[in-house]
C-alpha cells in the first residue's frame, strides 16, 4: 500500500487544517480483499500526535491483480496543537489492515404471526472455516396504537476458529408474501478467538398488513485477516477551491 496524496487546507477562522488523504493498494495475493480497517495519526516534526482517525473502514471489492484507492478518515488539525501551520510539518501514518469474506445464503424463515409467537430456524454454517450450528430466532414486538410492530432477530455466534473475526455480519430481509422487499436491516460485532456474541438485526415500525405472510431472508458475512501494512507520507498543501 502506498499514499497516493496527503494534502492540508489553510487554517480556517477556527485555525484548523483539514486533511486529504488517498491511499492505493494493489492485490498481490490470491484472494479478494472485501474489507479494509485503518487508523490515521498526524504528527508534527516533534513527533507528536495532533490528530488521529480510528477505526475507519471501507467495505471494498479488489480481486487478485487489480488495483484500488480508498480513504481514511480525514482528521482536522488545529494548528495551536500542531505548533505549525506548515502542511510539510505534518506526517500521516495510515496503519491498514486487510479482510477477506465469507458470504454465506442461511436461508428464509417464516415472519412469525403475532407478538406471541416466536419463530426459530436452525441452520449449519462455517464460521472462519469451522462448521457450527446456528439458531436463529425471529419474534415481533406488540403492534403499537398505530398497529405496527418491529421484527427482532437474534443468533449467538461463537468464534471456534483460531483466527479472530474482524467482522461477522447478520443481514435479515423481510419480503412480503409475493416476494416483493419491504425493508432489510444489518447487525455487525467483532468475535474474539475463543469468545462469542449476538448479532440481532431489527427492522422497525411495519404495518401489521404488511408482515401478514411475510417472509425474512438471512445471510452472513465473515470477515477474517489478510494482511497489514504501515504507510506514511508528509503533507502539501492542498488545491485551494474556485
Amino acid at each position: 500500500m502506498k499514499i497516493n496524496s496527503f494534502a492540508l487546507t489553510k487554517p480556517d477562522s477556527d485555525n484548523e487544517m483539514c486533511s486529504e488523504i488517498e491511499c492505493e493498494l494493489t492485490n498481490d495475493g490470491q484472494e479478494d480483499i472485501r474489507l479494509v480497517k485503518m487508523d490515521t495519526i498526524l504528527t508534527n516534526a516533534e513527533g507528536v500526535g495532533v490528530a488521529v482517525s480510528i477505526d475507519d473502514e471501507e467495505e471494498i471489492r479488489i480481486r487478485p491483480g487489480d488495483t484500488e484507492t480508498f480513504s481514511p478518515g480525514l482528521p482536522w488539525v488545529k494548528t495551536e496543537i500542531a505548533g505549525t501551520d506548515d502542511p510539510s510539518a505534518i506526517t500521516a501514518e495510515v496503519y491498514a489492515a486487510f479482510f477477506r469474506r465469507e458470504f454465506i445464503q442461511l436461508g428464509e424463515m417464516d415472519c412469525p404471526a403475532d407478538h406471541q409467537t416466536p419463530v426459530t430456524m436452525t441452520v449449519d454454517a462455517p464460521i472462519g472455516g469451522v462448521n457450527q450450528s446456528l439458531v436463529v430466532m425471529a419474534s415481533l414486538t406488540e403492534p403499537d396504537e398505530d398497529d405496527e410492530s418491529s421484527v427482532e432477530i437474534r443468533c449467538i455466534i461463537r468464534n471456534t476458529s483460531d483466527m479472530h473475526l474482524e467482522k461477522v455480519s447478520l443481514k435479515a430481509e423481510l419480503v412480503d408474501d409475493e416476494g416483493a422487499d419491504i425493508d432489510e436491516c444489518e447487525s455487525a460485532q467483532q468475535i474474539r478467538i475463543g469468545g462469542i456474541n449476538c448479532l440481532d438485526p431489527s427492522i422497525w415500525h411495519q404495518s401489521t398488513s404488511a408482515l401478514k405472510n411475510a417472509r425474512i431472508k438471512l445471510s452472513l458475512a465473515v470477515f477474517t485477516p489478510v494482511d497489514h501494512v504501515v504507510a506514511t507520507a508528509t503533507g502539501t498543501q492542498a488545491d485551494e477551491e474556485d
